[in-house]
């Protein structure tokens, strides 16, 4: 009987040691679910940002994150941005929270998009395509950190799917302004602050960005 209850106490105690090496972000069995706030100042894209989270990890786990900053003993996931014109972004938990920090708003929607694709296993693969995986836990481990830069500060193809529907460019991390993309207001947060002096159309940029004159 001894013997059964040093095992027992064994397993029970390796059980919670990998459930502190977590940082859970949803968990049905336990009926457990992360925080989500918006640190600073809050904006549309922000604001975008905290509902795609949500919204994802509802479709995956079948539990929202809580939205109350009160919420007692609750992992806290926290969106910042620093209001700039970048569009980088890091990933890091620490203590108990979970920051995704972007140089702008733009940049935390799309460490939004990275975490839950390479985490949470989504994908935005048309306009009308989403695969959103079922899972009874969404995890992390402790210490999890990464970061990421877009390469080319305009990101514009002439994809159709992408220049008629900002919502999945934007999940898609494209954030041109096309010609003949959607025009409602509420979808223009998804679009860069930056300029060119004259618009990029489809893949015909080398004079634009390589004028033969300089």
């Amino acid at each position: 009987m001894q013997k059964v209850l040093s095992i027992w106490f064994l397993l029970v105690s390796m059980s919670l040691s990998a459930a502190s090496d977590e940082f859970v972000i949803a968990d049905v069995d336990e009926s457990r679910t992360c925080v989500i706030t918006i640190d600073g100042k809050s904006d549309p894209t922000l604001e975008h940002a905290l509902r795609e989270f949500c919204e994802h990890v509802e479709k995956m786990t079948g539990i929202a994150p809580n939205q109350y900053e009160n919420s007692k003993g609750c992992e806290k996931v926290v969106l910042k941005a620093l209001h700039g014109d970048d569009e980088g972004f890091t990933i890091g938990e620490k203590d108990g929270v979970l920051t995704i920090a972007g140089e702008s708003s733009l940049g935390v929607l799309y460490g939004v998009y990275e975490l839950l694709e390479l985490e949470g296993g989504c994908g935005w693969f048309t306009p009308f395509r989403t695969v959103v995986p079922k899972r009874r836990r969404f995890a992390l481990k402790r210490g999890y950190r990464h970061a990421d830069r877009p390469t080319f500060a305009v990101r514009q193809p002439s994809w159709y799917g992408v220049r008629t529907n900002r919502l999945f460019a934007a999940r898609c991390r494209f954030n041109g302004e096309s010609p003949d993309g959607e025009t409602d207001p509420k979808w223009m947060h998804l679009v860069t602050k930056r300029r060119f002096v004259r618009p990029l159309y489809s893949s015909h940029t080398t004079l634009v960005l390589v004028p033969p004159e300089k």
